[in-house]
């Protein structure tokens, strides 16, 4: 039983590797994840205003990326620090695991819980932003043909307000997931998913900052609250953002994980990916 939870774990984790997966899914025509639709939970958080005298108008420039300069090749586990994921885990974390662009922590007992860091531009951030929209669609939100092909529009032109709130769209009536989107503090865009699964947690931040897109995947026991978990990932993607360059590339070594349906029952999904 272990073994299975530690597998999806991994496949939890592993979201951004499902990126090239999810493009063949959004590209077929007609299979596609469905759920039935029960009654909505969130609604989204308010945007933060900048305001400014009547006068004079302020402006809060968005990072721009310095085309003239190289993409610095930065290690992914360099995002984050051991002492960071334990504060989150509640718990001693094993080594980090450098795995296609990403870097993954377990908790050290029994590999059960997991925090997963990752940061991308262009088109590493489009993977980011199908791995989010494989995350909803394994817990069950109806991702109907129309709806992929749209998402898959919104990405490829890097959409990030389009995409994230397709998603949050898509979330409602879930009785196990809540998504919202927000701005304020710096970000252009704030992505939030919280979904609750038996004995456990997860979690999905992603924060937007001109051409930068950073994303914190959690998995956490069910003792931990979404309040404590959003700011505890809201301070992280702040460091996260302290450490990256104006323009730069992650590497890590490819994998692609096979999924069985059994994995991801306690999601209320059997999702079918379509080559």
């Amino acid at each position: 039983m272990n073994r299975i939870v530690r597998i999806l774990a991994c496949v939890v984790i592993g979201l951004a590797i499902l990126a090239c997966n999810l493009t063949n899914l959004l590209s077929s025509n007609g299979n596609a994840v469905t759920a039935s639709p029960t009654q909505e939970i969130v609604q989204p958080s308010p945007t933060l205003a900048v305001t400014a005298t009547p006068t004079q108008e302020l402006v809060i420039p968005s990072p721009t990326v310095d085309e003239s300069q190289p993409a610095a090749n930065l290690e992914p586990c360099s995002l984050v620090t051991t002492a960071e994921v334990e504060a989150i885990l509640a718990e001693p974390a094993s080594p980090p695991n450098p795995v296609s662009g990403g870097c993954t922590f377990t908790n050290a007992k029994d590999s059960l819980y997991a925090v997963s860091v990752g940061a991308g531009q262009d088109q590493q951030a489009i993977g980011l932003m199908q791995g989010q929209a494989v995350l909803l669609g394994f817990a069950g939100a109806p991702l109907g043909a129309d709806r992929m092909a749209k998402l898959k529009q919104l990405a490829d032109g890097l959409d990030y307000k389009g995409f994230f709130g397709e998603l949050v769209a898509a979330a409602k009536g879930s009785s196990i997931i809540k998504a919202q989107i927000s701005e304020g503090g710096g970000n252009d865009l704030i992505y939030w998913a919280w979904i609750t699964a038996q004995s456990r947690r997860q979690g999905a931040l992603v924060v937007v900052r001109g051409p930068t897109m950073v994303n914190i995947n959690l998995l956490v026991a069910d003792t931990r609250t979404e309040e404590s978990m959003l700011a505890a990932s809201t301070a992280l993607a702040e460091e996260i953002f302290k450490r990256l360059p104006s323009k730069f590339s992650l590497g890590g070594p490819a994998a692609t994980p096979t999924l069985v349906p059994t994995q991801v029952q306690d999601l209320n999904a059997t999702p079918t990916l379509v080559k």
